[in-house]
């Protein structure tokens, strides 16, 4: 337990940088001019490929908007949905998609922090954490996935969808660390963590990249 202990405090000072890393930012006129660049290709590749906006904005605006918020420190993640019978099935696919990919992602990175730095949780002990924190990760991200935008296409008297939500860094960390804590807490291995569980979860994701990169 000590060594434990130990091991996780020593992480914290990395925390401490990698959310320094990712404080906002103001955009310099270079880099707002490569946004600018890049959201208009980007629009004129997905309008070639048959791709309409939900939303009432221009493709670019939209694309653009999530590059911005990118560049501020925010992560993107993009969910989607083909062959759906109707709009409402398709979008509420992508969505799901959309979350699925933030749990599997927030999963992997806690499994392998568990595996390689708290060596003396039995194998039962580790599937019982991952899962109940998979379960309530769940619930804690759903208010912090927030819309950018949607994008759909006809394919073949189908409907295929794509779409964009921004997850605000500094609020996903703090639901992460919640849906962990109580996973830590029923499967009750509070006395293998410490008091430092919300540091092992904060490092683990703060010096990661966006997600699906």
């Amino acid at each position: 337990m000590k060594k434990i202990i130990m091991t996780l405090a020593a992480l914290v000072m990395v925390a401490g940088a990698a959310a320094f890393a990712q404080a906002p930012v103001e955009i310099s006129k270079k880099d707002m001019n490569t946004i600018n660049k890049t959201a208009k290709k980007l629009a004129k590749e997905k309008v070639r490929d048959g791709w309409q906006l939900v939303e009432s904005t221009t493709m670019e605006e939209a694309i653009k908007e999530v590059l911005i918020a990118k560049k501020k420190g925010c992560q993107e993640i993009v969910g989607t949905a083909f062959g759906k019978r109707d709009m409402v099935v398709a979008k509420t696919g992508a969505r799901n998609a959309a979350i699925n990919e933030y749990i599997e992602y927030s999963k992997s990175m806690v499994t392998a922090r568990i595996n390689t730095e708290v060596t003396d949780l039995t194998g039962e002990e580790t599937n019982n954490l991952v899962t109940g924190y998979e379960r309530l990760v769940v619930k804690e991200i759903d208010g912090e996935i927030r819309p950018a935008f949607t994008m759909y296409k006809q394919n073949k008297g189908s409907i295929d969808m794509e779409s964009h939500f921004i997850i605000d860094v500094d609020a996903a960390a703090v639901a992460r660390e919640k849906a962990f804590k109580q996973a830590v807490k029923e499967a009750e291995l509070a006395a293998k963590f410490g008091d430092v569980v919300s540091n092992f979860v904060h490092d683990g994701f703060d010096s990661e990249k966006t997600i699906g990169e």
